[in-house]
């Protein structure tokens, strides 16, 4: 058995089984992905497609600790943004809509508001919602994501049916959850999302409220334990 990123490349003394790491597979949607190799050591380069700029470093290296940065996204305005990580597929919804619109739509594309199951996603989805704030394009640029307490005040639940086992509720001086909608200051906060004055962690608000909305698509690609 060989760790995380370790596979068996021919044979070593003794006969033994050799085992090296590389780096996972890339793709970029709406983009190219050129790749020299996935061993240590390998590079990445990206564009975009005709319409669409490169969000994030045009170059990525492949170290013992997977890919040196996370993969940049392509850009382009009004438009979905896709991305990948861990075996799931993400959509970020520019529109403003209300949490249950937002998750009805999700279930339309096949999967769910997004779940969030380790702080490596979460680190994931900062990365890409920090890259899309740059752009000064999407506004408020705060994400619904696809956690609620709507069915027993206090006992947040993931709509997807996954176990809450992760959580990054700010924890500041406006110390989350507090059942207060920071946008309209009313009570009744029962829906989550990522805040950009919060640095994208999470905070409960008014499921009424217009934000933009993270989906992660379990149909169209396979998803994976994380």
């Amino acid at each position: 058995m060989f760790g995380p990123g370790f596979v068996n490349k021919g044979k070593c003394c003794g006969n033994r089984p050799c085992c090296v790491f590389e780096c996972e597979d890339l793709q970029i949607e709406y983009g190219k992905a050129d790749l020299n190799g996935t061993g240590v050591g390998s590079s990445a380069t990206f564009s975009c497609q005709a319409g669409y700029r490169l969000l994030g470093n045009k170059l990525l290296t492949c170290t013992r600790n997977g890919w040196s940065e996370y993969i940049p996204i392509c850009f382009a305005s009004g438009t979905t943004v896709v991305t990948r990580f861990g075996g799931s597929r993400y959509k970020f919804l520019p529109g403003l809509i209300d949490w249950s619109t937002a998750e009805g739509y999700c279930k339309v594309q096949g999967g769910n508001l997004t779940t969030i199951e380790t702080k490596e996603e979460n680190d994931f989805l900062r990365s890409v919602a920090t890259l899309i704030k740059t752009t000064g394009e999407i506004n408020p640029n705060q994400w619904w994501i696809g956690l609620t307490d709507k069915k027993t005040e206090g006992s947040f639940e993931w709509i997807s049916g996954h176990q809450l086992s992760y959580t990054d509720w700010y924890q500041g001086g406006s110390r989350q959850p507090d059942n207060i909608d920071s946008r309209g200051g009313t009570l009744n906060a029962d829906c989550a999302s990522l805040s950009p004055n919060y640095s994208f962690q999470w905070v409960d608000e008014a499921c009424h409220q217009l934000l933009n909305a993270f989906c992660e698509i379990w149909s169209v690609f396979i998803h994976m334990p994380k």
